[in-house]
């Protein structure tokens, strides 16, 4: 069964009533505070504005979607527990339903989501550091690799490869299906931070992937970096980004003495729940993020060394953010048309750098309801 909707009319809708539906809304604000050696580490993990009864799923995390196109420009998004497609003429979308029943619901050993190389794909550590992929022939999910340790994220290159991201060894390696060794490793850029920071703090704990034609972008939050690597000539280079990313000068500005602690405030950098790859042609990919930066007060104690003060306590009431947008080339690894949206509700998506909306309006727009995600089917046994 296949639901089509055609995105013109809805783009139309949208647009006509833009006052009303594209209005900025109060975003759900999930903070990540952290200890770590001696460091408490905050930064935004969650800038999505969910509205009450709906979700946004892929990651399992609300504000977290993922999308992805393939070679002949068709895209692929995950997001409301549902399962999207665009038609291969470019007029509308459709459900794929057997994907969709496949979705996460709910609380999940289920990590991730994502639809890639024509198939579905997730990451789970329910039987390990396990990554599946959905046959539908056998309507069953099928174990690819477990991998040697955990991990961060993964991609999946053409021919079958997997590349995990973020792993205690590497910032990536290319392992064939069942193959525990890599083919490959990339190791972690060298951070020009203090050693003890270097040491203590998890830079690399959380990152957001975007994958095509064995080109790999990388964001990792912490250090601000975004990364763009070429699985098949083995190249690695760090992009400039409208954001500063983490230097020496910049770690002494984000990191303030509050005894017992060092507090490294890194609002000004986009956290992980708070950026999008979203594509929109072959070779170009959007990008889309959220910040609001903001100062610290000093923070108290207790004996256990935990913060005393509450989350909502560190953001103040009159800190405003917005949304930046940005069109990304595969080809060159530069960015243009940096565009800031103050009247947006993250997450958003993007036709093109002209054409930006909300993405939960425009899932509503094409009328998407979350519904309950039936029994997930049991993993193949390895």
């Amino acid at each position: 069964m296949r639901v089509e909707l055609s995105v013109l009319p809805v783009l139309a809708f949208l647009w006509a009533v833009s006052p009303f539906l594209m209005a900025k809304e109060p975003p759900h604000q999930a903070y990540r505070i952290s200890q770590e050696g001696r460091y408490v580490v905050v930064q935004d993990g969650n800038c999505a504005f969910i509205p009450e009864g709906a979700t946004v799923m892929s990651h399992g995390s609300p504000g977290w979607v993922d999308a992805w196109q393939d070679t002949e420009g068709r895209i692929t998004l995950v997001a409301h527990q549902r399962v999207w497609r665009s038609n291969r003429k470019g007029t509308g979308w459709s459900e794929d339903m057997a994907l969709s029943a496949q979705a996460p619901s709910g609380w999940s050993p289920v990590l991730e989501t994502k639809f890639r190389e024509g198939a579905l794909w997730r990451q789970t550590y329910s039987r390990g550091n396990l990554i599946e992929r959905f046959d539908s022939r056998r309507k069953a999910w099928v174990s690819v690799l477990v991998a040697p340790d955990r991990f961060a994220d993964f991609e999946v290159l053409p021919g079958g490869d997997v590349l995990l991201i973020g792993t205690p060894k590497a910032l990536a390696q290319v392992h064939a299906p069942g193959s525990r060794e890599p083919l490959r490793v990339f190791p972690y850029p060298e951070l020009e931070v203090p050693k003890e920071a270097r040491e203590e703090v998890s830079w690399w704990k959380s990152v957001r992937t975007y994958g095509s034609e064995g080109r790999v972008l990388i964001y990792a939050p912490r250090p601000g970096l975004l990364m763009l690597l070429d699985a098949i000539t083995g190249a690695l280079r760090t992009l400039n980004t409208p954001w500063k990313a983490m230097d020496p000068e910049q770690f002494r500005k984000r990191c303030q003495a509050n005894p017992p602690k060092q507090v490294l405030n890194l609002s000004d950098l986009p956290g992980a729940g708070c950026f999008q790859f979203i594509p929109l042609r072959p070779g170009q990919v959007g990008l889309a993020w959220f910040l609001r930066p903001y100062g610290i007060e000093k923070m108290t104690f207790r004996s256990n060394g935990m913060p005393t003060m509450l989350p909502r306590q560190i953001f103040p009431a009159d800190a405003s953010g917005a949304v930046h947008t940005a069109i990304l080339d595969l080809e060159t690894g530069t960015l243009r048309q940096e565009r800031t949206h103050s009247d947006l509700a993250y997450p958003v998506w993007m036709f093109s750098e002209d054409q930006v909306v909300p993405l939960t309006e425009l899932l509503q727009g094409l009328k998407l309801q979350a519904v309950p995600a039936p029994k997930p089917l049991e993993s193949e046994p390895r």
